[in-house]
């Protein structure tokens, strides 16, 4: 039986996908400080639905990864995608801040844009040096150094699984492995839905991530603000 019958995702269905699971995880994420109330209430174990819905999340990042690796290699003009990137990083960071640490300035994490940004710069220099494996592994060890100094979000880990993914973009198994050591946990999942990439485009979602990212943080954050103005209220 071909294996091409299983090749059954798009580039579209992949990132819906990855913005689900990534909804969930941030759902999870942001709203932590409530969970104690929901289990005083109505008597739930929220630890392990805050840890399933977190698990769940995990799977988003390494879509993305293999997303950014096709859009590269298939960008009519990289200049645009790297612009896009930046504006949409810049755009995302006080929302990101503030729907993660309560405040719009916070130095100590950047939101994951960044990541994909100094990947990309790092995959347009490697791709300048695909005879010399010494000088592609310089050049990935200095773009996952960056993303580490930069505390952006997967940090170095992100940076160095993209190079995976491009340079063995062609072995799924060496990517899967990668995936499974690098990250210890339900990324491995994610790793294994790109399995059954078919390698079409599908329906366009260009700016569907870039708006979808602030977007929902921007509205958890107004969630939160207003639960926590709500419960401050009642002590009053």
């Amino acid at each position: 039986m071909s294996a091409n019958k299983y090749k059954v995702l798009d580039l579209s269905a992949l990132k819906w996908i990855a913005l689900i699971t990534m909804l969930i995880d941030h759902i999870a994420a942001t709203m932590l400080q409530y969970f104690d109330i929901v289990e005083q209430l109505f008597n739930i174990d929220t630890e392990f639905i805050y840890n399933v819905m977190r698990g769940i999340g995990r799977i988003s990042f390494p879509i993305f990864c293999f997303c950014i690796v096709e859009g590269f290699i298939h960008t009519r003009n990289i200049k645009k995608y790297l612009i896009r990137l930046f504006i949409f990083a810049v755009i995302t960071e006080p929302i990101y801040d503030l729907a993660f640490f309560g405040i719009p300035l916070y130095l100590g994490y950047q939101n994951v844009l960044w990541t994909f940004l100094i990947a990309i710069l790092m995959l347009m220099a490697i791709k300048k040096y695909d005879k010399n494996f010494i000088i592609r592994l310089f050049i990935i060890l200095i773009f996952a150094l960056i993303a580490w100094f930069l505390k952006t979000d997967y940090s170095h880990i992100g940076v160095i699984i993209i190079a995976v993914y491009y340079l063995f973009k062609e072995k799924f198994w060496v990517k899967f492995c990668a995936t499974a050591v690098l990250f210890l946990d339900m990324a491995v999942a994610g790793a294994a839905i790109t399995y059954f990439y078919n390698g079409k485009k599908g329906k366009g979602l260009k700016y569907l991530f870039y708006v979808f990212y602030p977007g929902h943080l921007l509205l958890l954050y107004i969630i939160n603000s207003n639960i926590s103005a709500y419960l401050m209220s009642l002590y009053q």
